[in-house]
Protein backbone atom coordinates (compact mmCIF):
# COMPACT_ATOMS: atom_id res chain seq x y z
CA UNK A 1 0.00 0.00 0.00
CA UNK A 2 1.21 3.30 -0.88
CA UNK A 3 2.33 6.10 2.43
CA UNK A 4 -1.39 7.61 1.22
CA UNK A 5 -2.36 10.05 4.24
CA UNK A 6 -5.35 8.12 5.92
CA UNK A 7 -4.78 5.06 4.52
CA UNK A 8 -4.50 2.13 7.11
CA UNK A 9 -0.80 0.39 6.81
CA UNK A 10 -0.85 -3.11 5.31
CA UNK A 11 0.28 -4.40 9.49
CA UNK A 12 -3.66 -2.37 10.68
CA UNK A 13 -5.28 -4.53 8.33
CA UNK A 14 -3.93 -7.70 9.32
CA UNK A 15 -4.20 -6.55 12.87
CA UNK A 16 -7.48 -6.17 12.43
CA UNK A 17 -8.54 -9.48 11.10
CA UNK A 18 -6.81 -11.51 12.91
CA UNK A 19 -8.45 -10.55 15.71
CA UNK A 20 -11.54 -10.07 14.49
CA UNK A 21 -11.78 -12.45 12.22
CA UNK A 22 -13.39 -15.24 13.71
CA UNK A 23 -16.34 -13.12 15.03
CA UNK A 24 -16.79 -11.63 11.48
CA UNK A 25 -16.34 -15.23 10.36
CA UNK A 26 -19.00 -16.62 12.56
CA UNK A 27 -21.74 -14.03 11.51
CA UNK A 28 -20.76 -14.27 7.88
CA UNK A 29 -20.48 -17.68 7.44
CA UNK A 30 -16.87 -16.89 5.82
CA UNK A 31 -17.73 -14.47 3.67
CA UNK A 32 -16.20 -10.99 4.68
CA UNK A 33 -18.58 -9.24 2.16
CA UNK A 34 -21.86 -7.63 2.60
CA UNK A 35 -25.23 -9.44 1.39
CA UNK A 36 -27.38 -8.35 -1.01
CA UNK A 37 -31.83 -8.54 -0.23
CA UNK A 38 -33.75 -8.17 -2.78
CA UNK A 39 -36.07 -5.32 -1.29
CA UNK A 40 -36.82 -4.35 2.46
CA UNK A 41 -38.90 -7.81 3.07
CA UNK A 42 -36.77 -10.18 1.64
CA UNK A 43 -35.86 -12.69 4.73
CA UNK A 44 -32.97 -14.25 3.60
CA UNK A 45 -30.07 -14.92 6.36
CA UNK A 46 -26.75 -12.98 6.41
CA UNK A 47 -24.77 -15.82 4.67
CA UNK A 48 -27.78 -16.39 2.21
CA UNK A 49 -27.16 -12.68 1.12
CA UNK A 50 -23.53 -12.59 1.39
CA UNK A 51 -23.57 -16.11 -1.17
CA UNK A 52 -25.75 -14.22 -3.19
CA UNK A 53 -23.35 -11.28 -3.44
CA UNK A 54 -20.63 -13.83 -4.75
CA UNK A 55 -22.61 -15.42 -7.25
CA UNK A 56 -23.45 -11.89 -8.96
CA UNK A 57 -19.69 -11.41 -9.22
CA UNK A 58 -18.40 -15.17 -9.95
CA UNK A 59 -21.29 -15.25 -12.78
CA UNK A 60 -19.65 -12.08 -14.38
CA UNK A 61 -16.51 -13.90 -14.87
CA UNK A 62 -17.55 -15.66 -17.66
CA UNK A 63 -15.29 -18.79 -16.62
CA UNK A 64 -15.56 -22.36 -17.00
CA UNK A 65 -13.23 -25.74 -16.81
CA UNK A 66 -9.64 -25.16 -17.92
CA UNK A 67 -9.66 -21.21 -16.76
CA UNK A 68 -7.20 -19.57 -14.44
CA UNK A 69 -8.79 -17.00 -11.90
CA UNK A 70 -7.20 -14.72 -9.58
CA UNK A 71 -8.85 -13.96 -6.50
CA UNK A 72 -7.42 -10.72 -5.43
CA UNK A 73 -8.09 -10.74 -1.10
CA UNK A 74 -9.01 -13.77 -1.13
CA UNK A 75 -10.12 -13.48 2.62
CA UNK A 76 -10.48 -17.45 3.99
CA UNK A 77 -11.76 -18.31 1.17
CA UNK A 78 -15.20 -19.60 0.39
CA UNK A 79 -15.88 -17.24 -2.56
CA UNK A 80 -12.83 -19.02 -4.59
CA UNK A 81 -13.74 -22.48 -3.44
CA UNK A 82 -17.70 -21.57 -4.30
CA UNK A 83 -16.39 -20.59 -7.92
CA UNK A 84 -14.74 -23.82 -8.09
CA UNK A 85 -17.37 -25.80 -7.61
CA UNK A 86 -19.50 -23.91 -9.59
CA UNK A 87 -17.35 -23.04 -13.20
CA UNK A 88 -14.56 -26.07 -12.53
CA UNK A 89 -12.25 -23.45 -12.86
CA UNK A 90 -8.79 -23.56 -11.06
CA UNK A 91 -8.98 -20.32 -8.49
CA UNK A 92 -5.29 -19.31 -6.71
CA UNK A 93 -6.43 -16.60 -3.47
CA UNK A 94 -3.82 -14.36 -2.64
CA UNK A 95 -3.68 -12.38 0.64
CA UNK A 96 -1.30 -10.32 2.92
CA UNK A 97 -2.58 -12.39 6.14
CA UNK A 98 -1.04 -15.47 6.83
CA UNK A 99 -3.53 -16.77 9.10
CA UNK A 100 -6.52 -16.22 6.26
CA UNK A 101 -4.32 -17.91 3.80
CA UNK A 102 -3.42 -20.94 5.87
CA UNK A 103 -7.71 -21.46 7.14
CA UNK A 104 -8.22 -21.01 2.94
CA UNK A 105 -5.79 -23.84 1.91
CA UNK A 106 -7.83 -26.14 5.02
CA UNK A 107 -10.90 -24.90 3.37
CA UNK A 108 -9.96 -26.01 0.00
CA UNK A 109 -8.54 -29.24 1.13
CA UNK A 110 -11.38 -30.02 3.01
CA UNK A 111 -13.43 -29.48 -0.21
CA UNK A 112 -11.77 -32.17 -1.55
CA UNK A 113 -9.89 -29.13 -4.54
CA UNK A 114 -6.73 -28.56 -3.27
CA UNK A 115 -5.44 -29.54 -6.19
CA UNK A 116 -7.55 -26.47 -8.58
CA UNK A 117 -7.55 -24.37 -5.32
CA UNK A 118 -4.83 -22.88 -3.82
CA UNK A 119 -4.04 -19.96 -1.44
CA UNK A 120 -0.85 -17.56 -1.41
CA UNK A 121 0.57 -14.77 1.02
CA UNK A 122 1.25 -11.91 -1.39
CA UNK A 123 1.06 -8.34 -1.75
CA UNK A 124 -1.99 -6.96 -4.47
CA UNK A 125 -0.36 -4.18 -5.16
CA UNK A 126 2.73 -5.93 -5.92
CA UNK A 127 2.19 -9.44 -7.02
CA UNK A 128 4.27 -12.59 -7.56
CA UNK A 129 2.58 -13.36 -11.19
CA UNK A 130 3.63 -13.03 -14.59
CA UNK A 131 2.03 -10.42 -17.42
CA UNK A 132 -1.23 -12.53 -18.66
CA UNK A 133 -1.42 -15.40 -16.10
CA UNK A 134 -5.01 -14.95 -15.57
CA UNK A 135 -8.11 -15.62 -17.64
CA UNK A 136 -10.20 -13.82 -14.92
CA UNK A 137 -9.61 -11.63 -12.03
CA UNK A 138 -11.50 -10.60 -9.08
CA UNK A 139 -11.41 -8.79 -5.98
CA UNK A 140 -14.76 -9.15 -3.73
CA UNK A 141 -14.93 -5.89 -1.34
CA UNK A 142 -11.06 -5.81 -0.64
CA UNK A 143 -9.97 -2.68 -3.15
CA UNK A 144 -11.42 -0.73 0.12
CA UNK A 145 -8.27 -1.37 1.74
CA UNK A 146 -5.62 -0.47 -1.07
CA UNK A 147 -4.39 2.13 -3.31
CA UNK A 148 -7.40 1.89 -6.07
CA UNK A 149 -4.82 2.97 -9.16
CA UNK A 150 -2.20 0.68 -8.06
CA UNK A 151 -4.19 -2.25 -7.40
CA UNK A 152 -6.19 -1.97 -10.77
CA UNK A 153 -3.26 -1.65 -12.87
CA UNK A 154 -1.58 -4.87 -11.10
CA UNK A 155 -4.47 -7.09 -11.89
CA UNK A 156 -4.53 -5.63 -15.43
CA UNK A 157 -1.16 -6.46 -15.71
CA UNK A 158 -2.15 -9.85 -14.69
CA UNK A 159 -4.98 -10.58 -17.02
CA UNK A 160 -4.61 -11.77 -20.31
CA UNK A 161 -6.47 -9.83 -22.99
CA UNK A 162 -9.74 -10.29 -23.59
CA UNK A 163 -9.89 -11.51 -19.64
CA UNK A 164 -12.67 -10.00 -17.24
CA UNK A 165 -11.93 -8.38 -14.43
CA UNK A 166 -14.82 -8.19 -11.90
CA UNK A 167 -15.08 -6.15 -8.50
CA UNK A 168 -16.45 -4.47 -5.51
CA UNK A 169 -16.09 -1.59 -3.81
CA UNK A 170 -17.83 1.18 -1.64
CA UNK A 171 -19.02 4.25 -3.28
CA UNK A 172 -19.93 7.84 -2.26
CA UNK A 173 -23.61 8.18 -2.97
CA UNK A 174 -24.52 11.79 -1.52
CA UNK A 175 -25.53 14.22 -4.29
CA UNK A 176 -22.46 16.45 -5.78
CA UNK A 177 -21.65 19.34 -3.84
CA UNK A 178 -23.51 18.06 -0.85
CA UNK A 179 -22.25 19.66 2.31
CA UNK A 180 -23.04 16.46 4.83
CA UNK A 181 -20.85 15.21 7.15
CA UNK A 182 -18.66 12.22 6.27
CA UNK A 183 -18.64 9.24 8.01
CA UNK A 184 -15.30 10.17 9.98
CA UNK A 185 -16.70 13.72 10.66
CA UNK A 186 -19.68 12.29 12.09
CA UNK A 187 -18.06 9.46 14.22
CA UNK A 188 -14.57 10.33 15.14
CA UNK A 189 -15.00 14.24 14.73
CA UNK A 190 -11.81 13.54 12.25
CA UNK A 191 -10.59 15.57 9.08
CA UNK A 192 -7.94 13.15 8.22
CA UNK A 193 -9.71 10.68 5.90
CA UNK A 194 -9.35 9.11 2.15
CA UNK A 195 -12.56 9.92 0.45
CA UNK A 196 -14.28 7.17 -1.48
CA UNK A 197 -15.33 7.72 -5.02
CA UNK A 198 -18.44 8.08 -6.87
CA UNK A 199 -19.09 5.23 -9.04
CA UNK A 200 -18.61 7.53 -12.62
CA UNK A 201 -15.06 7.72 -11.15
CA UNK A 202 -14.57 3.98 -12.01
CA UNK A 203 -14.77 5.52 -16.27
CA UNK A 204 -11.41 6.66 -15.54
CA UNK A 205 -9.97 4.61 -12.83
CA UNK A 206 -10.47 1.69 -15.08
CA UNK A 207 -8.92 2.86 -18.83
CA UNK A 208 -5.80 4.63 -16.53
CA UNK A 209 -5.16 0.95 -15.65
CA UNK A 210 -5.64 -0.13 -18.99
CA UNK A 211 -9.03 -2.01 -18.91
CA UNK A 212 -12.43 -1.24 -20.71
CA UNK A 213 -15.27 -0.62 -19.20
CA UNK A 214 -18.13 -3.43 -19.62
CA UNK A 215 -20.30 -2.69 -16.69
CA UNK A 216 -20.36 -0.42 -13.48
CA UNK A 217 -23.42 -1.16 -11.28
CA UNK A 218 -24.50 0.42 -8.27
CA UNK A 219 -26.00 -1.66 -5.82
CA UNK A 220 -26.75 0.26 -2.80
CA UNK A 221 -30.67 -0.46 -2.53
CA UNK A 222 -29.86 -3.77 -2.20
CA UNK A 223 -26.84 -3.91 0.39
CA UNK A 224 -27.68 -1.50 2.35
CA UNK A 225 -29.98 -3.88 4.28
CA UNK A 226 -26.55 -5.67 5.65
CA UNK A 227 -25.74 -3.50 8.32
CA UNK A 228 -29.72 -3.32 9.49
CA UNK A 229 -29.86 -7.15 9.39
CA UNK A 230 -26.30 -7.87 11.30
CA UNK A 231 -27.21 -5.53 14.57
CA UNK A 232 -26.25 -6.98 17.65
CA UNK A 233 -23.41 -8.70 16.05
CA UNK A 234 -21.72 -6.06 15.15
CA UNK A 235 -21.16 -5.18 18.58
CA UNK A 236 -20.54 -8.65 19.32
CA UNK A 237 -17.32 -8.13 16.95
CA UNK A 238 -16.42 -5.13 18.37
CA UNK A 239 -17.06 -6.95 22.10
CA UNK A 240 -14.79 -9.79 20.39
CA UNK A 241 -11.61 -7.13 19.75
CA UNK A 242 -12.04 -5.38 22.67
CA UNK A 243 -11.50 -8.41 25.52
CA UNK A 244 -8.62 -9.42 23.25
CA UNK A 245 -6.78 -5.68 23.54
CA UNK A 246 -8.75 -3.56 25.60
CA UNK A 247 -9.05 -0.27 24.61
CA UNK A 248 -6.64 0.09 21.85
CA UNK A 249 -9.72 -1.78 19.84
CA UNK A 250 -11.73 1.65 19.54
CA UNK A 251 -8.59 2.94 18.06
CA UNK A 252 -7.60 0.24 15.91
CA UNK A 253 -11.10 0.19 14.33
CA UNK A 254 -11.10 3.32 13.67
CA UNK A 255 -7.74 2.98 11.38
CA UNK A 256 -9.61 0.37 9.71
CA UNK A 257 -12.40 2.36 9.29
CA UNK A 258 -10.45 5.19 7.78
CA UNK A 259 -10.62 3.66 4.24
CA UNK A 260 -14.33 3.85 3.92
CA UNK A 261 -15.11 6.80 6.46
CA UNK A 262 -14.40 9.79 3.82
CA UNK A 263 -18.02 9.38 2.52
CA UNK A 264 -21.28 11.38 3.36
CA UNK A 265 -23.75 8.26 2.29
CA UNK A 266 -21.49 4.86 1.71
CA UNK A 267 -23.00 3.00 -1.07
CA UNK A 268 -21.94 0.14 -3.13
CA UNK A 269 -21.01 -1.05 -6.67
CA UNK A 270 -20.01 -4.07 -8.99
CA UNK A 271 -17.40 -3.16 -11.60
CA UNK A 272 -16.94 -5.44 -15.13
CA UNK A 273 -13.78 -4.48 -17.12
CA UNK A 274 -12.08 -6.33 -19.84
CA UNK A 275 -8.19 -6.23 -20.74
CA UNK A 276 -8.48 -5.28 -24.74
CA UNK A 277 -7.38 -8.13 -27.01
Amino acid sequence: MTAQQGVPRPDEIVDFYDLAGPAFSAVWDGNFHLGYWFDENDQASIPEATDRLTDLVLDRLQVGPGDRVLDVGCGIGKPAVRLAERTGAEVVGISNNQGQVDQANVRAAEAGLAGRVRFEYADAMAQPFADAEFDAVFALESIIHMDRPVALAEMARTLRPGGRLVLTDMIETAPEGSDEPTVAESAFGATDFVRLPRIAAYRELLPAAGLEVVELLDITQHTQHTMLRLGPDIAQVHAHVQERVGAAADELLKRVMVSISGAARIGYMIGVARRPR
